[in-house]
């Protein structure tokens, strides 16, 4: 009755890293395009860009890049795992004010850990 749901704790746990792993070697390759001046569209030829294919085992990666003065950028991952995170996003938010990268999810506090980069992950509303 114990070993179940923590089993299952655990493999959500692991489906959100992996999907945070998937999409976060996409972050540089963006700075890169922004920093060129060149636009990253949400489609196949922008993901292709930044490295990521559109769909993995883990994630529905969607990524958006705006160059020029807003800077403003986002690599999402729509999580592709068992029901408890299933259908939960994944993102990398680019201030461009600051040009300060961010990670946001909407998935249950219990299977999230920290960005990537060490940060907090900012919770949002489902």
């Amino acid at each position: 009755a114990i070993a179940i749901p923590a089993y299952q704790d655990y493999i959500a746990k692991s489906q959100f890293t992996a999907g945070m792993a998937e999409i976060t070697p996409g972050k540089t390759q963006m700075e890169t395009k922004l920093n060129e001046g060149t636009p990253v569209t949400n489609d196949a030829a922008g993901l292709l860009l930044l490295g990521l294919q559109g769909t993995t085992k883990n994630c529905a990666i969607t990524a958006i890049g705006f160059a020029g003065t807003s800077g403003n950028a986002s690599i999402n991952c729509v999580i592709s795992g068992t029901a408890t995170v299933q259908g939960k996003t994944i993102s990398w938010r680019r201030a461009g004010s600051t040009g300060v990268w961010t990670c946001h999810t909407d998935a249950d506090a219990k299977y999230i850990g920290k960005c990537s980069d060490g940060t907090t992950i900012t919770h949002v509303a489902s």
